[in-house]
């Protein structure tokens, strides 16, 4: 029995990276998905069509930029006229800013504070609505090891992971009598495009307190998305859950 057999989600992110890595694992495991995507691209394209062949579930695209409210609020209704029960919403798309705390703007920090706290809490406001007709459901945030432990020249994105964090824990407070679970993942070093762009003594830095000495892989964080969202997790939230190799 698949994990999520006759599960249906929305994953945000799934361009790239952990967002399209949790779309492939949610399809292998059985549920169907809406994909909120920045846009289109031919490897996005392939990627959706393949898992569908292969793991007989529907994945339904969903192009717009989460800067833009209104634009939000249109692919929202979209998943609505579909009139189907939502059983997860894993909320992964993200955006980082690199610089020191005086080198940050206010705008960086709005820029910031939109796609990884405000555009999410929008997001959750309106699933999580339809999830109360069935009173059940699973919620789920990627926050970061940086909103725990704090990272130099990460103050917009560790501070707007942090917020969700808090935000996790008081909705699982609101919503847990109504059925629904809210959690968070804070992902440490992970191998995406925002680690890329490091140099090899920055990953090392990050890596040093780690007792996996490597980087993680998306699929580490899918996985631990899929259990969160699974029947396997009933008994679980408020949690935030620390997938870091063993970092202090």
């Amino acid at each position: 029995m698949k994990m999520l057999a006759g599960k249906n989600a929305v994953v945000t992110g799934c361009m790239q990276g952990i967002g399209m890595k949790t779309m492939e694992v949610f399809a292998q495991e059985g549920a169907n998905v809406w994909a909120f995507c920045y846009q289109p691209t031919d490897e996005l394209t392939a990627k959706i069509q393949s898992l569908q062949e292969e793991c007989g579930v529907w994945i339904k695209p969903l192009y717009f930029d989460m800067a833009d409210d209104e634009a939000t609020k249109a692919a929202l209704k979209q998943v609505m006229a579909d009139k189907l029960p939502i059983d997860i919403l894993a909320n992964v798309a993200g955006i980082t800013h690199n610089a020191l705390f005086h080198m940050t703007s206010m705008n960086d920090f709005h820029r910031v504070f939109q796609i990884d706290f405000f555009a999410q809490m929008l997001i959750t406001q309106f699933i999580t609505k339809l999830m109360l007709r069935n009173r059940k459901g699973s919620v789920i945030f990627i926050s970061s090891d940086a909103a725990v432990t704090g990272n130099a020249g990460q103050i917009a994105y560790s501070a707007a992971k942090g917020a969700l964090i808090s935000a996790m824990r008081t909705l699982s407070a609101e919503l847990a009598n109504s059925g629904i679970r809210v959690n968070a993942v804070a992902p440490g070093v992970i191998d995406t495009a925002m680690t890329q762009a490091l140099t090899d003594e920055q990953r090392d830095k990050l890596l040093v307190s780690a007792d996996i000495k490597r980087l993680g892989q998306p699929e580490d964080i899918a996985n631990a998305l899929a259990f969160l969202g699974s029947d396997y997790s009933s008994y679980i939230t408020g949690q935030l859950l620390r997938v870091n190799g063993g970092c202090k």
